[in-house]
């Protein structure tokens, strides 16, 4: 019986041994692949005059900083948190709990756009006063502050709604997060950000 249990161990450990590099190497690849198409897409769109680039761990992510100085736009930072696909024990752990990779975009523009303080958000933790509920394509969602245009009409071109998590706008700053492992999500945030300038004739 004793012998059995050391034998089951060492399948499990020879098992573990092979499956461990072969995880990492693949998750570590396809990590690096999201980083490369994200930070690709966004320089190719901001043209920025200086970057800086941070990366978080190994494959895990970037924060990136975009110097733009044109557009009205003076600086973008952007953050990227991948889930952990390079490692076997962690991975299916964040799974449960993270679920999808998170990208953040900050925007700092020139100067105020005039589209008043406010959060449109998955989480009403976020919101302080003045919150009312909205439900759009079948999501719900929570709006507070007081926006100055109609945010529904320029969120309408994301593709990927259901992983919207939040937009603001304060001093100058917009925010931007997705919660989603889809890399065309850099796309629906250069959308937002085009609408905004065209709302406002920023040219």
């Amino acid at each position: 019986m004793v012998m059995d249990l050391y034998t089951i161990a060492f399948i499990v450990i020879v098992i573990l041994a092979i499956a461990m590099p072969i995880v990492f190497f693949k998750g570590h690849n396809e990590n690096v692949r999201r980083m490369k198409i994200i930070s690709k897409r966004l320089e190719d769109y901001l043209k920025p005059a200086n970057k800086e680039y941070v990366l978080l761990g190994t494959s895990v992510g970037f924060r990136a900083l975009f110097t733009v100085n044109r557009d009205n736009i003076n600086k973008v930072e952007a953050v990227l948190i991948l889930l952990p696909r390079q490692s076997l024990i962690y991975y299916p752990i964040s799974r449960l709990t993270t679920k999808h990779d998170k990208f953040i975009v900050k925007v700092e523009f020139t100067k105020d756009l005039g589209l008043g303080r406010f959060t449109f958000t998955k989480s009403i933790k976020r919101c302080s006063s003045d919150v009312k509920s909205i439900n759009y394509n079948r999501r719900k969602y929570y709006l507070c502050g007081n926006p100055r245009w109609d945010i529904i009409k320029v969120l309408s071109s994301i593709r990927n709604w259901k992983y919207l998590y939040e937009v603001s706008y304060e001093k100058r700053t917009l925010f931007i997060e997705f919660l989603t492992s889809k890399d065309t999500v850099v796309d629906d945030i250069i959308d937002i950000i085009n609408n905004i300038k065209s709302l406002f004739s920023i040219k």
